[in-house]
């Protein structure tokens, strides 16, 4: 197979083009193009599908994991795809351990070290006690993210463009020197004692569902980073899209209450903007996936908390002929619940028939295999249900995944 590799004018980016095997990937090419160019490693690479002239379409990207023959259109020897360069590049990992340690490095500077003196300040600094809090919260809260970034957090997208790192660290490190400079003053004025206690502890149990947010969104994909996108269900994520952000707006919501600070809410308005455009996107692209349409799930309506869904139970005997059913709706927060609570009514339909051996089939693989071989329980919140459906269970019962 023939490959040519075109710019986005259309200028060959390799002379003569690729020979490739029949049975090559997209993959394949990406290291064939480094081993000629040496300097395009695949990450730096962005592959696409030729568009027609005058088309206003998005082009098809290439996935490193197919095989080529599969974007060939009729003829098999011969292939074209777009190059674009996408920069010098970094990992993820890489990339929010850099802008995340300048504010943890940065704060603890203004609250040790004598700055102030360099800034024309000459008399006795004292030191109030929410500024010592703040100074632990701070650094708990950078900590907890370098440590999410190394342990918690699965990437879709292994790299991410050089640039970004010093945009992120000016960003990141000039709000922390900002906000450290004017909590850590010698002229700050402390807020009451009970707004400080209200507003860090507020914020602690914000950063504490934060975290939860992320081991669930975590959850969601496999430990290569891929499992596509998903509908993330569960704890906050039942009322909003993106709790992850939500939580993360208002831990620094509980930061800014206990300190009290022009520079702190500042930060506070751009980053609520910031992470609010990022969730809107996200929430509209997943309204797009997930829009019920050829087999497709339909993405629940958030902020009502609660989904209406209907269960059905249908009795068959052994030959398969429907002898009894009903037919009933339960208000759930996300899917999980409402598999567990149909097959404990499910249960409760079959101590009809007791006298005989039953089979329960039912499509929820996760709730089954917890039930069957003693898997850990899909969702915290079905736990209760789970506990009846073993109490439920006599010992000839047969359950089976659809």
């Amino acid at each position: 197979m023939k490959v040519s590799i075109v710019s986005r004018s259309g200028r060959e980016v390799i002379k003569g083009g690729l020979e490739l095997s029949d049975s090559a990937t997209v993959a394949d090419l990406q290291e064939a193009i480094h081993r000629r160019t040496k300097k395009f490693y695949p990450s730096r690479q962005r592959l696409t599908l030729p568009l027609p002239p005058g088309s206003k379409e998005r082009p098809i990207v290439l996935n490193y994991k197919k095989n080529l023959k599969e974007y060939c259109d009729g003829n098999l020897d011969n292939l074209t795809v777009v190059f674009k360069d996408l920069g010098p590049q970094v990992s993820y990992r890489t990339l929010f351990f850099c802008e995340y340690l300048g504010p943890l490095v940065l704060y603890p500077v203004f609250y040790y070290f004598p700055v102030y003196k360099f800034f024309g300040y000459k008399g006795e600094r004292i030191i109030h006690p929410v500024q010592t809090y703040a100074l632990y919260y701070w650094c708990f809260h950078y900590f907890k993210r370098i440590m999410e970034t190394f342990f918690v957090h699965r990437f879709s997208h292994a790299t991410s463009p050089l640039s970004n790192v010093f945009r992120n660290c000016a960003y990141y490190w000039t709000f922390g020197s900002y906000i450290a400079y004017y909590v850590n003053h010698p002229l700050y004025t402390p807020v009451s004692d009970l707004q400080m206690k209200i507003g860090f502890g507020f914020g602690l149990v914000c950063q504490l569902a934060n975290f939860y947010c992320h081991m669930l969104l975590r959850n969601l994909r496999r430990p290569d980073g891929n499992g596509g996108y998903q509908i993330p269900s569960g704890f906050l994520f039942n009322i909003v899209t993106c709790a992850n952000y939500t939580t993360e707006i208002y831990q620094w919501l509980g930061f800014n209450t206990a300190t009290q600070t022009v520079a702190g809410y500042v930060f506070l308005v751009v980053a609520t903007s910031i992470m609010t455009n990022w969730a809107l996107a996200k929430h509209r692209r997943l309204k797009k996936l997930f829009d019920g349409k050829d087999g497709r799930p339909k993405y629940p309506r958030r902020w009502n908390g609660t989904l209406k869904a209907g269960i059905e139970i249908v009795c068959r005997n052994h030959r398969g002929h429907i002898i009894d059913g009903k037919g009933f709706t339960i208000r759930i927060l996300s899917v999980a619940p409402g598999k567990a609570k149909a097959i404990r009514e499910a249960l409760h339909f079959a101590a009809n028939f007791s006298s005989c051996p039953i089979t329960i089939e039912s499509d929820a693989a996760a709730v089954v295999s917890a039930i069957k071989d003693s898997n850990p329980v899909p969702d915290w919140e079905i736990v209760p249900v789970m506990a009846d459906i073993k109490h439920l269970c006599p010992p000839w019962l047969v359950f089976l995944h659809a």
